[in-house]
């Protein structure tokens, strides 16, 4: 797909600009009620760790990086709240 390029003094480019303001705000008024309904849709909340499980976690044979630690307690917050979590972990 090559480029379009639009004569001076037309008005094929000013239409351009308004196809694209009007997809970008559909596209938020998209996400703005995805993210309502996702804030209204109820989760399970899970407990917070147990002795046990901290234990379990101290038995582990490697050094977690300051990341790993940061990470795994962010997840585990949006565990314990009553909401669906929207997180992706790589790595």
């Amino acid at each position: 797909m090559g480029v379009k390029l639009n004569r001076l003094g037309g008005n094929e480019w000013e239409k351009a600009k308004q196809r694209v303001k009007k997809a970008a705000a559909d596209i938020a008024a998209q996400l703005i009620a995805l993210y309502a309904q996702r804030q209204r849709t109820k989760g399970h909340a899970f407990a917070p760790d147990t002795p046990w499980q901290k234990e379990f976690e101290a038995s582990f044979e490697f050094n977690e990086t300051e990341g790993q630690l940061k990470a795994t307690e962010e997840i585990k917050d949006d565990m314990e709240r009553p909401i669906p979590m929207d997180r992706l972990l790589c790595g």
